[in-house]
Order: C-alpha cells, then structure tokens, then sequence
C-alpha cells in the first residue's frame, strides 16, 4: 500500500519535513530577516572581492577582484577598512 504524504500549501514541503506545518517559524518571515553570518578569524584581514556587491559602510561599489577588508563580519572597501 502506497501512501502518499501530503504537502504543504506555503512551501510545498511535505508536512512532516516542514517547520511551519509544525508549528515552528513563518518561513516568509524568516526568509526576510537580515542574516548574520560567523566570521571566519583564520581568514587573512585581506583578500579579493569574489563577487561585486556594495561597500556596507559608504555605498562605493566592489568589483570583482577589487582589494576588501573585513570590519566585524562585514567585507568593506579599502577606504573604509584602512
């Protein structure tokens, strides 16, 4: 006899793998809360944007291959990491 497990309207998970059919957290919520994310301390201070992205400190754009340095847990450009 095959059951099928039926599945969640909002994620499209099945039920017993979803957190909100369990009654955990609103995944639209979670989805837009601002992420924090470890820093790494064996990571040189240094190194070479990978992606581009905006400075978080003064806006200046980061291109790819562009000299970053980090400040906490976030990567800056030059000018506001010296």
């Amino acid at each position: 006899m095959n059951v099928k497990e039926e599945r969640c309207d909002l994620t499209d998970l099945l039920m017993g793998q979803c957190a909100h059919c369990q009654g955990h957290h609103d995944p639209v919520v979670e989805a837009t809360k601002p992420r924090q994310y470890p820093v790494d301390t064996e990571r040189s201070p240094i190194t070479f944007a990978a992606f581009p992205s905006e400075c978080p400190t003064c806006g200046e754009l980061i291109h790819v291959g562009d000299v970053i340095t980090r400040i906490g847990a976030f990567w800056v450009c030059t000018e506001c990491g010296a």
